[in-house]
């Protein structure tokens, strides 16, 4: 299966989860995971209709555990098992779980009676998902309108025609707490685990609205992880839950550096003093790093950037305002007729240069070499290629004599880790490739610079293991480095 744009406007539409994670392109784009991402508590309708088939069910308990991040578009496989307690449905990649659903639930002899109307609601939506944690014990109402249920039985084939409507109800403000209140804007949903009272068979809900009354008994918060729980009970017998937690991650705010952040260059001259420096993929990450860094050498900087031009134009104002020189050039690294224009609107601008920075990459996910088809990883690599590829060929007849190229790898080649080898792959060849190509351009120095993992938006997780290196603090490093030429026209930089 996939998820489609539809299904997440109709969960939108009920839940009124309006998480930017969900629905904000730029937004998502600043985060760990680079794009939009389907609501969690989506996949536990899309598993409830699949299960049902449209049939009447009433559930008895439910068990969502979030694993990794789900994305529109792309395919997922679905299993239906059965267990002693009733049914586990696995999203999943090969053998890796992405969302892991299990419930028990008993099916129903006749279908809901369906006659919902609207009634007053003391539950109002927030306009935007809270930037802190509402942590503190209270009751709490929701209810869904009645006219959003039609699109929802649509889109993942459940709604309050065969499941009890505060059963339903319950799950999408499960979404809601979440996404708009704990922990709010930064939230990571993680585990729902949930009990039902006994309210009689399908369509006994003892009123015909879809209001529910929620205890939030208590909430606490792990520092070491950045998790929160929250537990809780249905106010009251008609809220159809008996009792609930839920599990959800706190994301780190987006990595926002400026000039002040970076460390300065001692000496009588910086080292790229009046150079003219290309950097590709420098309006986000280590680009960015690395063009304030290259700015505070003394460089005139030549900066690309693919589609969103605004983070581009501010990097640039930012180094403008502080007295440098930059210019910024939109185009894709990977694509002939883009870095050809380029090329030729960087030598308008600039003449010649003395340093290429091949850095522009495609995201980079963790993905086990068994989640992937051969084809993903065949394209992740050409596509990686392709940019040192373009960016050779357009941009080396501009470097001017003794002029330097340098390639961002990473340390993972020499020390591999769990759910990179198509990371490693790509940048293999990356490497290989810039090993040849100073075999053949004798009159410029060619770098390979394999890296540390380093904090930006893509690597800004809730917790890690493997802490992150500071971006300005490797920039400066890797310029220092640049000097320091050797016999031979290719080097490799090992900074870590």
């Amino acid at each position: 299966m996939k998820f489609n744009p539809a299904q997440v406007g109709a969960f939108f539409a009920a839940s009124q989860d309006a998480n930017p994670l969900h629905r904000d392109a730029e937004y998502s784009r600043r985060t760990q995971f680079g794009r939009p991402v389907a609501y969690g508590m989506a996949a536990v309708l899309y598993a409830l209709g699949h299960w049902s088939g449209g049939r009447p069910f009433k559930l008895k308990s439910l068990k969502a555990e979030f694993r990794k991040p789900l994305f529109l578009g792309e395919h997922y496989d679905l299993t239906d098992t059965s267990t002693a307690g009733g049914r586990r449905i696995r999203f999943a990649k090969g053998p890796v779980d992405y969302a892991v659903i299990s419930f028990a639930a008993d099916m129903q002899n006749s279908p809901c009676a369906s006659n919902l109307v609207r009634t007053a609601s003391r539950f109002v939506a927030r306009d935007a998902a809270a930037d802190e944690p509402q942590m503190a014990a209270r009751h709490v109402c929701y209810s869904v309108a009645p006219d959003a249920f039609p699109a929802l039985q649509e889109a993942f084939g459940v709604g309050p025609e065969n499941m009890p409507v505060k059963q339903l109800t319950a799950l999408l403000w499960a979404s809601y707490h979440v996404g708009m209140e704990m922990p709010g804007r930064q939230a990571l949903f993680s585990e729902l685990k949930m009990e039902f009272a006994d309210t009689g068979d399908i369509g006994d809900d003892g009123d015909d609205g879809s209001g529910i009354d929620i205890a939030l008994n208590e909430a606490s918060f792990d520092e070491r992880f950045n998790r929160y729980t929250v537990a809780g009970d249905g106010a009251g017998d008609g809220s159809g839950i008996a009792r609930f937690s839920i599990t959800a991650y706190k994301r780190p705010l987006p990595v926002d550096l400026t000039l002040q952040d970076f460390p300065r260059f001692d000496g009588l001259e910086p080292p790229l003093q009046s150079k003219n420096v290309f950097i590709s993929g420098a309006a986000r990450g280590f680009g960015a790093a690395l063009a304030r860094s290259c700015f505070l050498a003394g460089a005139k900087l030549a900066l690309n950037y693919r589609g969103d031009a605004r983070p581009a134009t501010a990097l640039r104002d930012e180094i403008r305002l502080a007295g440098g020189e930059a210019e910024i050039f939109e185009g894709r690294a990977d694509d002939e007729h883009s870095m050809r224009q380029l090329a030729q609107d960087v030598a308008a601008a600039f003449g010649g240069l003395d340093l290429i920075v091949n850095n522009a990459a495609p995201p980079i996910r963790e993905l086990q070499f068994l989640e992937q088809d051969n084809a993903d990883i065949a394209d992740f690599c050409a596509q990686n290629l392709a940019i040192t590829l373009e960016t050779a060929r357009h941009l080396l007849p501009l470097l001017r004599e003794g002029g330097q190229f340098l390639q961002v790898s990473t340390r993972y080649l020499a020390a591999p880790v769990r759910g990179f080898a198509h990371y490693l792959a790509a940048k293999g060849a990356q490497e290989g490739l810039v090993r040849g190509l100073a075999q053949e351009f004798r009159n410029a120095e060619f770098i390979v610079a394999r890296l540390p993992r380093i904090l930006t938006d893509q690597t800004n997780v809730p917790f890690s293991f493997d802490p992150a290196a500071n971006p300005g603090n490797i920039a400066h490093e890797l310029i220092l480095a640049l000097k320091n030429r050797g016999p031979d026209n290719f080097r490799l930089l090992e900074l870590y």
